[in-house]
Parts: structure tokens; sequence; C-alpha cells
């Protein structure tokens, strides 16, 4: 009996013991699932630190970004100051200082007017009679001898219908009728001469006037008489740059022999695409091309670059291009852009080695122009020592504040600015060591001003060819301007058969 009492009582705890470990059981379950559903939680909430934290230095990156457009200006990335933003003061990029004086002619200035025309010079006379007294309006007055004279200078548009007439000849030797060769600006029984045609080529090629407002000019200055149709206007572009292929071939033949070259291109819309007009010169001479892309192809295709040799100096925007191991030529870089760019480090980052080196190269270039001013053509030993030395010193200094800029959208710019810096010294400094050598692009800049202008009026060409046409024309009313010609004049000549040669434009 006690024996099955004890069995009784094992078997009970046995079951308790059962349930306590299904019980216990359940509760490592339960755990383990609170523990997975944690590890869950965790690696999720790890997962929005992590989206957040790249999303705040995201919206710190744009913050400095926008920080960064806010600061730039006419100053330091050659924004028109006409593009100024609205509530931010403009900055003159001149010397200008600003005085309480009044405008206009200052008291003392010899007033500028024009000469007196000499009885010889005189072609119209115009008398002014008077019939009743100024003073008291009587009617009984008398002239004397005394006369006072004014002169009036003027013009005025004289229409021609001129006819041009070529004799029939017969040669008694063979029999054969002939006459005088027919030119090829009148090739239509009747048609406009050269000086329309030239008036019109300046206008669209000079003042940027549209079709349209050209023709309705030519209108105005004729009063009527004359209005070519905007067809015929547009033809005219074609027909000049025809012409002028062997002037345009001369230009570069005399670009190829020079020892010093200025170019730069710019983006111009063809057709609703990007495309480029690039330009090549000097102080005398301007060439211009239009292609279909901005890149080193074209480049090949105007064959100019390529073919300059070892001992001439390209001048140029830090155009990667140029350095290129197809060319010979020595690069030279502008220092009106490296200003620019530092003056923008200067504004995002406030970092001292961009004052001190912008502040390096404007006064030895103030020193340079005194000394080309007095006939010297270098600066002494120690000067170019010491501008070099400053400059290491800048850059030395560059590199340690650069390692702390707080600007996270500029600070690679700023690294990759001293770097370019060190990796194109000689190019960018060499002004310093040979005062034949220019400081700035300027001269391609201006060049292209007045193709910004045309975008601005006109929009984009109409093809590739109509932009080649406009190079062509460009190159020849610049090159003549430079040396001295009316550009219209040297249009009309143009537009009679006769354009002026390269070496009629070039003084010997």
């Amino acid at each position: 009996m006690r024996s099955t009492n004890y069995q009784a009582k094992l078997f009970a705890d046995f079951q308790a013991d059962e349930l306590r470990i299904d019980r216990l059981l359940q509760e490592k379950a339960k755990l383990v699932r609170q523990n997975k559903a944690s590890t869950t939680k965790i690696q999720r909430l790890t997962k929005e630190v992590a989206h957040l934290k790249a999303q705040l230095a995201s919206l710190v990156k744009d913050n400095d970004h926008y920080q960064t457009l806010a600061k730039t200006d006419s100053n330091n990335i050659g924004l028109p100051t006409s593009q100024t933003k609205i509530n931010q003061k403009k900055r003159i990029p001149n010397s200008r200082v600003k005085s309480n004086k009044t405008k206009g002619d200052q008291k003392g200035h010899t007033k500028s007017s024009l000469a007196p025309f000499t009885a010889a010079e005189v072609t119209e006379h115009v008398t002014h009679e008077l019939t009743v007294c100024p003073n008291c309006h009587g009617r009984h007055i008398r002239k004397t001898t005394k006369v006072k004279t004014k002169d009036e200078l003027d013009f005025q548009i004289v229409i021609i219908k001129r006819r041009h007439e070529f004799p029939t000849y017969i040669c008694d030797d063979c029999g054969k009728k002939s006459y005088e060769a027919i030119p090829n600006n009148l090739k239509e029984a009747n048609q406009y001469g050269p000086i329309l045609k030239a008036y019109a080529l300046s206008l669209m090629n000079e003042a940027n006037v549209s079709l349209d407002k050209t023709q309705r000019m030519i209108m105005g200055l004729t009063y009527d008489n004359l209005r070519p149709s905007q067809g015929y206007l547009a033809k005219l572009q074609k027909q000049a740059a025809k012409g002028l292929k062997p002037f345009g071939r001369e230009l570069k033949q005399k670009l190829l022999k020079q020892k010093l070259l200025y170019w730069d291109d710019t983006v111009v819309m063809v057709n609703t695409k990007r495309a480029c007009l690039r330009y090549y010169g000097t102080e005398k001479l301007a060439l211009y091309r239009a292609h279909e892309h901005k890149d080193l192809k074209s480049i090949k295709d105007d064959a100019l670059l390529t073919q300059l040799p070892a001992d001439c100096h390209v001048m140029h925007d830090n155009n990667k291009v140029n350095y290129n191991p197809i060319f010979n030529y020595a690069n030279v870089e502008c220092n009106v852009h490296l200003m620019r760019d530092l003056q923008k480090c200067v504004d995002n980052t406030g970092h001292q080695w961009a004052k001190d080196l912008r502040k390096l190269i404007s006064l030895t270039n103030i020193n340079r122009k005194e000394l080309l001013s007095q006939g010297s053509s270098s600066f002494d030993e120690t000067t170019e020592a010491n501008f070099y030395f400053k400059l290491n010193q800048a850059l030395a200094l560059g590199h340690e504040e650069s390692k702390t800029t707080s600007n996270s959208y500029y600070a690679p710019t700023e690294r990759a600015l001293i770097k370019r810096i060190v990796d194109y010294t000689p190019e960018y400094f060499s002004w310093v060591t040979n005062f034949n050598l220019p400081f700035s692009n300027n001269l391609s800049e201006r060049s292209l001003r007045g193709v910004k202008s045309k975008m601005k009026v006109a929009g984009q060409f109409e093809n590739i060819t109509s932009s080649k046409n406009y190079a062509a024309i460009r190159s020849y009313l610049e090159t003549s301007y430079r040396n001295g010609k009316n550009p219209t004049k040297a249009l009309e000549r143009l537009m009679a058969g006769k354009p002026y040669q390269l070496k009629e434009l070039i003084e010997k």
C-alpha cells in the first residue's frame, strides 16, 4: 500500500515537473520572439537613423550649395552686372569710386563741339528771313549787311536707280560679236546695289537686328522706297559668306605664323540644340568658326591649333583640351578667370590663402604695367623670386586651410583649385617671367561678347550652315575694324565683288 502511494506521489511530481517545463519552454519561446522583435526593431531603427543622417548630410550640402550660389556675382564668376540678384548690391568690376560730383561735364572741363565748316565745305545754304520785329512785332524792318551763321551737319538717303550698259562690239578680224563681261553682282535684269546689301548685312551681323526689323529699318531709312524681302535678306548671308572663302583661308594662314594666339569658344543654339562658335585671333586678326559640337574633333577640323609650332604661345581659359599631346605649342592661362575663382573661394570659405594670393597677383600685375610703361621688359631677379616665394607660401597655407573647410559643398572645389594652380603654375604665371605674354584672355572674351548679344536677340541659328555663314562674315568685319577700316565700307566692297584682301588690311 505504501509503495503504491509512493508511486502515485512520484507520478504527480513528474506531471508537475512536465507542466513546469512546458511553462518554462513557453516563456523561453516568448522571450525568443520578443528578442527577435527587439532585434528587428533595433535594425529598423538603425536603418532609420542612418537614413536620417544621410538626409541631414544631404540637406547640409544643399544648404552649402545654395549659400554658394547666393554669393556668386560679377566679381567671382563673370556674371553680368545686369543679372545681379534682387536685393543684392551690384559689384562694379572696375576701380571707379563714387564721388559727390554731379553728372556730366565738371567745372573747368573744355567743351567738345563740332568745328565750323570752311567755305569750301558748305554744300547747302539756308537763309532765315524775318518779316516781323521779334521785340515790338512791327513790320517795318530792313536787312543789314551783318550776317550771323550757324552750321549743321546731317545726311540724307538718296535713291539711286542706276542702269548699267554693256555695248556690243564686232571684231573686224574674226567677225564675232562680243561685249564687256557682266560682273557677278549684276546677274538679274534688276537687283539691289552693294550699298543696300552692305547696310543690311551690317544691321544683321553687327547690330544683331532680326530679319523683319532689318527690313523695316531699311524701309524707314529710304522712306519706303526700298523694301527687300526677308527671304532676300536671308540669302544675303549665304552670298556674303561664299564671297569670303578666300579671305578666310588667307586669314587662317596668317594666324598660323603668329607667335601669340588667343582663343576661346562659347555655346550657341542651333535649331534647339547646343552648338559651338569658336574664336581664334590677335589684336589685329579675328577668325570665327562654327561647329555642331564643342569638342576635340571640331578643333581638329579647324586645323589651326594642330598646326601651330612649338615656339607659339596660346592664351586660353584653362581649357584642358589644350594640353592634349597632339598639340606642340606652349600654353598660357588666363589670370582674370583665376582671380574670379580665388574671389569665389574667399566668399565661400573666408580662407586667408585665397585673399593673399589674389592680392599678390593683383599687385604684381600693377607693378608690371608700371614697368612696361617705363620701357622695362622684365622684373629683376629679386622681385621675381619674391613673387614665387609668396605664391608657395599661399598654396602651403591653402593646403592646411582646405582641411578645415566648413562648406561641405565647396570643399572639393577649393581643393581642386589649389591642385590646378600647383599643376599649372608655369602656365598661369608666365607673364611674371615674360612681359611679352598677356595677363588675361580678355581679347577673346570681348570677341565673343557680340555672339552672346546675338543669341539674346535671335535665340538661335536656324541651322549649322547659317551659323557658319555668320562666323565667316564676323571674321571679315572684325578683322577690318581692328585694322582701321569702316565695317560697312568693307561690306560694300564685298557685295560689289571686290572684298578687302588681308594684305590690304594688315599694316606693313
